[in-house]
């Protein structure tokens, strides 16, 4: 699985937490970012289940066990491994898409925070750029919240880290308006 990603393309991996349908919205629209759900094997099996049964050799995507009531479930073991292999290959400058609207906008048991990050190699990624997406009213700063120091502790040292509140809004207009550069989005 880990050589599927090795020709990702640097400073173009974007990461995501409970941040999927504005962060696939924006990709969907622009070429300058790539996710897990991008890569082929990413978006062919993205939201599909499917699971064994005892004494078969079939593959079923119907009565299968969830996510979460398994450690061992097909479907979570498959997006684990692909992402701990999509985050070791992350190189250059690296984004994240943060839900700001959220308590705990870095859940340690997020995939992001439970793989991805404890997968990050600081030999070929250069920085971590957190886009801490934010809806109209909300109060929560990259500087006052205490998950994204968490965040920030977890990552090696040798890793340049950078915040950015950015809101639902501009990520929007962004999407809309496809002449606008990637990087005038945050």
């Amino acid at each position: 699985m880990q050589h599927v990603f090795e020709r990702q393309r640097r400073n173009e991996m974007l990461f995501w937490s409970k941040t999927k349908e504005i962060v696939h919205a924006f990709t969907e629209k622009r070429s300058c970012y790539v996710t897990l759900e991008d890569t082929l094997l990413g978006f062919l099996l993205d939201g599909l289940t499917w699971c064994g049964k005892n004494e078969s050799q079939e593959i079923f995507t119907t009565e299968c066990s969830s996510w979460s009531d398994c450690v061992n479930n097909p479907v979570r073991s498959f997006w684990i491994q692909a992402s701990a292999a999509f985050a070791a290959s992350a190189c250059g400058d690296v984004s994240v898409m943060l839900n700001g609207a959220i308590d705990m906008p870095f859940n340690p048991t997020s995939i992001f925070a439970s793989v991805e990050v404890k997968n990050f190699n600081s030999s070929i990624m250069k920085s971590l750029t957190v886009l801490l997406v934010t809806k109209e009213g909300d109060v929560k700063t990259c500087e006052s919240d205490a998950s994204l120091k968490d965040l920030q502790n977890q990552l090696d040292p040798k890793l340049k880290y950078q915040c950015k509140i950015v809101p639902q809004s501009t990520i929007q207009t962004c999407i809309s308006q496809p002449q606008i550069a990637c990087d005038d989005c945050w």
